[in-house]
């Protein structure tokens, strides 16, 4: 849906270019240069710009909508607003265009206009929002801010805090298949979410369920060699093959964790843990804590 600015009930939020902007005259498209950041910003829709390039082939191009130039301090004059416009201008054939000139001093400040312009005639649809939060972040004003970065985004972009908080974590951890499905309309930002959660869940729980099996084997493996098995024998033990083949389900005998943790274990008992022979495996062990 394209969105109206109503400059009265916009007020201070109307995005306003400093006074040193020469207004509309017309340029040479020879001359405008291609900004490769602002270009790659938002989406050309192909039918729109078919229908632009017909009108501009009849009509001419409408002078009441320039686009806008960025004057650098290093003479570059770089388009950063009506990329459509300035592409169906080059299909229809048109030589000169009506530009805004600005003399921002960085692309921090530009960047900042021209998003208050999109953001004021348009909703940003998923892949645009990845682009825009990937700059927005980078951003001086963004990085130096001392409050919340979604809250500061989400009012850059007009979305909202949940909706911004999603995007960031989207744009920072989806691979580039999830980019390309995004890009393609075949996933929502939504939808990238809610995987990415889910993945990340699994994952998660996975990394907690290894560290509590490689605990319960290296406690049980200390215990064995504290008392003087050789890695040999311990790779020749019941008790240690079970807990390989079966980790989740094993558990440590009593006495092993007794020793380990110095709560004492009685000299019958770790002479017969000790004497104990390793072939004879976990039923051996039970009967030994029993005793």
């Amino acid at each position: 849906m394209i969105k109206t600015l109503n400059m009265l009930a916009a007020g201070n939020d109307v995005p306003i270019a400093d006074g040193r902007k020469k207004f509309s005259r017309m340029m040479l498209i020879e001359d405008i240069e291609e900004h490769a950041d602002f270009k790659a910003l938002y989406k050309i829709d192909a039918g729109v710009l078919e229908r632009i390039v017909k009108s501009m082939k009849e009509n001419g191009f409408d002078e009441s909508q320039p686009v806008h130039i960025w004057l650098t301090e290093d003479g570059h004059k770089y388009l950063i607003d009506g990329y459509t416009r300035y592409t169906a201008s080059k299909k229809a054939g048109i030589t000169s265009l009506p530009v805004y000139e600005h003399s921002f001093k960085s692309f921090d400040e530009t960047y900042k206009y021209v998003l208050g312009l999109q953001v004021n005639r348009r909703n940003l649809d998923g892949d645009e929002l990845l682009r825009n939060i990937a700059i927005l972040s980078k951003c001086e004003f963004v990085q130096k801010s001392t409050g919340s970065k979604a809250e500061l985004i989400a009012k850059n972009l007009g979305i909202s805090k949940r909706t911004a908080q999603r995007a960031i974590s989207v744009e920072k951890n989806a691979d580039e298949k999830m980019r390309q499905q995004i890009e393609n309309n075949e996933m929502t930002l939504s939808q990238a979410y809610t995987k990415l959660h889910t993945e990340k869940s699994v994952s998660e729980k996975f990394q907690v369920r290894l560290l509590e099996v490689t605990s319960k084997i290296a406690w049980y493996v200390m215990a064995e060699m504290s008392c003087g098995f050789t890695a040999e024998q311990l790779l020749s033990d019941e008790d240690f093959k079970e807990a390989l083949k079966n980790p989740e389900e094993f558990e440590i005998p009593a006495n092993d964790i007794q020793f380990l943790m110095g709560l004492g274990i009685s000299k019958e008992e770790l002479q017969k843990k000790i004497l104990r022979d390793p072939k004879k495996g976990r039923g051996n062990k039970k009967n030994d804590s029993k005793e």
